[in-house]
């Protein structure tokens, strides 16, 4: 009797077992790489990049087939963007899975028009989706900058928009910022979201010698809590933000003294802490850097460290004063002032807040840096060769 039921039971649970009837192999299914969104004539248009990793696989061990393209970019248009998605999938040839989106590229003019509380509400939805997404701005060019390949021999999948903390590591001027980040910035109050901005530009590659498309970043867009596109901050104009973003690796610095260039620092360590000062029911901020550095190239002999110092210090002021100022123009709040008052000292904030944001100038910060230079190399303050 105990050996039928034993049998039974081993039955019964070969049966009920789910066992892998449900698999899916990896080549049938279409990968949601990347994604750029447009608005235009009234209606989203969605560009996205689909990557089948099966073909990827056999693509890059074969040298880089053709035969057999591992990536598609597909175009849908809609009234929304959940419905241009939908218009997607009429002619895609296997299944879409959205759990590998690497990264979105959003258009200014969808910005300016729409918003992006649109784009970022479908996807913190979506249940496929992860929060760790990669958000961009650009031109009204998208349609280009997300069909560009990456131009070494290397994957597909590890472009410079899918995996920007490679480069990051190397010089952290601009942002990164991911859709988590982006979902605090707008349900915050006194918030304001810095979103890195990308362009399209054009090198030379050999052999053979011709022009290829490349990726790059060149400043950041500046957007509020309230669904309101503010502005873009450009090349230099955003430079005072590295030494605010709480990310930071390695960045670079030019001195300069009386418009002469003395020598180049790699800043590798820094520390920023904002303080808010209140007195007489007013209130400033005080801005606190320290950075560490050392000596990449000197170009002017006979510089000490002391003028490197000097001159390291006024630049540093410089650039985190020149994109405050530039930002207060579109009123943009981009060191995220009103936030820290509200962090600080909530009553004061209550007191002048109006929509979430506190009355600012050029007066309501106080910059305070200090530099440490910690070597000058096995060359010393002498330039190599002199």
């Amino acid at each position: 009797m105990t050996k039928y039921i034993s049998s039974f039971l081993f039955f019964l649970l070969v049966i009920i077992l789910s066992g892998c009837y449900d698999s899916r192999a990896p080549e049938r299914i279409a990968y949601a790489h990347g994604m750029a969104i447009d608005y235009k004539d009234g209606e989203y248009i969605v560009y996205l990049q689909l990557i089948n990793y099966g073909m990827l696989a056999k693509s890059e061990a074969s040298g880089g087939d053709q035969d057999t393209p591992p990536d598609v970019r597909k175009t849908g248009k809609g009234k929304n963007i959940n419905e241009a998605i939908f218009n997607i999938y009429p002619t895609a040839q296997q299944e879409i899975y959205f759990g590998n989106l690497s990264f979105v590229i959003l258009s200014d003019r969808l910005l300016k028009e729409k918003g992006i509380k649109s784009v970022v509400d479908i996807w913190s939805r979506y249940p496929e989706t992860r929060y760790q997404i990669y958000f961009y701005t650009g031109d009204d060019i998208i349609e280009q900058i997300i069909a560009v390949k990456p131009v070494l021999d290397v994957s597909k999948s590890l472009n410079r928009l899918a995996d920007p903390k490679n480069s990051f590591e190397q010089n952290s001027t601009t942002p990164i910022v991911t859709l988590r980040e982006l979902l605090i910035a707008l349900n915050e109050p006194g918030h304001t979201a810095v979103i890195p901005k990308v362009f399209l530009t054009h090198d030379e590659v050999s052999p053979p010698m011709k022009a290829v498309d490349i990726v790059g970043f060149d400043g950041i867009t500046l957007y509020n809590n309230y669904n309101k596109f503010l502005g873009n901050l450009m090349y230099e104009q955003a430079y005072g933000y590295r030494w605010i973003n709480k990310k930071f690796s390695r960045t670079n610095l030019q001195l300069l003294k009386d418009n002469e260039t003395l020598a180049t620092v790699i800043i590798n360590e820094k520390k920023t802490k904002i303080t808010p000062i209140i007195r007489n029911n007013s209130f400033q901020f005080k801005i606190k850097v320290e950075v560490k550095g050392s000596i990449s190239e000197i170009d002017k002999n006979g510089a000490t460290v002391e003028e490197m110092k000097r001159a390291a210090i006024e630049q540093i002021k410089s650039e985190i004063m020149r994109t405050y100022t530039q930002a207060l123009e579109m009123d943009a709040d981009v060191y995220r002032l009103s936030e820290v008052l509200y962090r600080k000292n909530l009553s004061v904030w209550k007191q002048y807040e109006e929509k979430g944001k506190i009355p600012l100038d050029d007066k309501s910060i106080d910059i305070d840096v200090k530099v440490f230079i910690e070597d000058a190399w096995k060359d010393g303050l002498r330039r190599s060769g002199e």
